[in-house]
């Protein structure tokens, strides 16, 4: 911004000074007013296309400003980077925030290689790690049919009393909480979290041009009660290219299906996203998503480390991504044994590993 500001400047300058030295007092009249005009649109353009320039490259920082924190970077744990993804939502006749959407994606620092880990949002009896709610909750989340996982982000927010020191100073303790029980539930340190905000997806969607999804099966756009059902149209199976809100009650709708089937189908749209926005592609479309993301994005990623993930996302984007969810029958919901997801996180982690390290031999 700096040098083109100075670069604007100077064009000023040359131009005014070369319009100086034509000396047009003894030029014809016709010719002095061609030039002067042809003058002033060269400043006019000069000076626009500079203040597009100065913007164009100030939105990313503004952007990273608004949005990454300012924490510091931490080490990956047993050679892994850990995220948790939350789509939250807030929508009308909800109590508080609802992370409907839990996802918890392992990238392998070295290589890229990544897992999608889904956690059902029904899921009970959640441990809480290290969190502050493990003083009222001491053996997992348990107090009855309200103590379910996209219910700990309220229910921070219902004892933040509790929620002392450091970490928990000028951040968001609902994601936090989510974040500590994730860690417990898969038995991975989770290092980071992304929340989006569902009523902006659709915006930041459309920010990057839409999603290209092959459709399994297809998919009717209901909600409302059980007993007033509203529909919002369709997908058909096959390839699609979504814009926001088709994506949105995609990743959404669930009403005549199952939690299940939209969990799969979330997943579905993270790979997308993560396969389909190449760096390039952000670059071109930054204004846009500039624009969409600061009101609906929140994250502890911090600054200093989005040179490193940057290089790790576009490994990640070249490689198969390996799904695991935790859906019957391999967890029941109501009565999950932790032990047990534990150990099939580790195996899934160390297949999608192998698989990775064994594509690169191969090239």
């Amino acid at each position: 911004q700096v040098l083109i500001a100075l670069g604007t400047i100077l064009w000023f300058i040359l131009t005014v000074d070369t319009f100086r030295s034509l000396r047009l007092g003894r030029a014809r009249r016709g010719a002095a007013v061609a030039v002067s005009l042809l003058t002033v649109a060269a400043l006019v353009a000069g000076v626009s296309g500079a203040a597009w320039a100065y913007n164009t490259v100030g939105s990313p920082r503004d952007l990273i400003g608004k949005l990454f924190a300012q924490n510091d970077t931490v080490a990956p744990v047993d050679g892994r980077y850990n995220f948790l993804l939350i789509g939250g939502d807030s929508g009308a006749g909800r109590e508080g925030l609802r992370p409907d959407s839990l996802s918890v994606v392992s990238v392998d620092a070295t290589t890229g290689s990544s897992t999608i880990i889904g956690i059902p949002r029904n899921l009970e009896r959640v441990p809480l790690g290290g969190s502050p709610l493990a003083k009222i909750y001491p053996y997992g989340y348990n107090c009855g049919d309200n103590c379910l996982i996209d219910y700990l982000y309220t229910e921070a927010y219902n004892h933040k009393d509790l929620y002392t020191g450091q970490r928990y100073q000028n951040t968001d303790i609902g994601a936090l909480t989510v974040l500590d029980a994730a860690s417990a539930v898969t038995g991975l340190t989770v290092q980071y979290y992304v929340m989006v905000d569902m009523a902006g997806f659709s915006q930041i969607v459309d920010a990057l041009g839409g999603l290209t999804i092959d459709v399994p099966q297809k998919v009717v756009f209901v909600d409302g009660s059980d007993g007033h059902l509203k529909y919002h149209g369709y997908v058909n199976p096959g390839r699609q290219h979504m814009d926001g809100q088709t994506a949105l009650w995609y990743a959404r709708s669930r009403k005549l299906t199952t939690d299940y089937d939209r969990m799969q189908r979330q997943r579905q749209l993270q790979a997308a996203l993560i396969q389909q926005f190449t760096p390039a592609t952000l670059l071109t479309r930054f204004q846009d998503v500039a624009k969409a993301s600061p009101e609906f994005v929140h994250t502890n990623v911090p600054q200093n480390a989005l040179g490193q993930f940057v290089d790790l996302a576009d490994k990640s984007r070249k490689l198969p991504i390996t799904n695991l969810e935790l859906v019957p029958p391999l967890v029941n919901p109501a009565a999950p044994d932790y032990s047990a997801i534990h150990a099939k996180v580790q195996q899934t982690l160390q297949q999608a590993s192998a698989s990775a390290s064994a594509a690169a031999t191969a090239k």
